[in-house]
């Protein structure tokens, strides 16, 4: 099992690693990496489990929206497909003046998160599985964008009928 200061290293390892590509970090507000405060709870090292086998960590992450956000397909942690961020596009994508992502806004922006941190046995210590969520639709709103959509006919999803029928 991991100790506290073991998950809360592997958290902020992920979080840096992998948003930093697209997001700088920055120093103006405090550290780049925090714990979060929210709603007039604020999250500290000693919250973190010790030698638990699951351990959930809620961060917040200061950056710039320096480089672009293109999707490229991508693997998750249980094997699917998901859309992941390409962390160096192809200049021919990313030069592209409208190509399929979001251009770098040069914002900053203060992303907020939660990641679980598994290691349910001996051999999971080693290489635990690291989960991390991110409230994009909050990142999508700081850098200015909106998103309209729209519920799919009834009749042209079949699992809108699964969902009537369990009713």
């Amino acid at each position: 099992m991991l100790s506290r200061n073991e998950v809360y290293d592997i958290v902020e390892g992920d979080v840096s690693k992998g948003l930093s590509a697209i997001f700088a970090p920055r120093n103006d507000d405090g550290p780049a990496f925090s714990l979060l405060d929210v709603g007039g709870f604020t999250f500290t090292p000693e919250d973190i489990p010790d030698g638990a086998a699951v351990a959930a960590v809620a961060w917040r992450y200061h950056a710039v929206h320096r480089h672009p956000m293109i999707a490229e397909p991508g693997e998750g942690a249980d094997r699917q497909p998901i859309a992941t961020l390409n962390r160096e596009p192809p200049s021919h994508i990313a030069d592209a003046p409208y190509s399929t992502g979001i251009r770098e806004t040069l914002r900053p922006v203060t992303i907020a998160g939660v990641t679980l941190v598994v290691a349910r046995t001996d051999a999971d210590t080693a290489n635990p599985t690291v989960l991390r969520f991110v409230d994009w639709a909050d990142v999508y709103s700081q850098l200015g964008l909106t998103f309209v959509a729209r519920v799919p006919e009834p009749s042209a999803d079949p699992g809108y009928q699964r969902i009537q029928q369990v009713k």
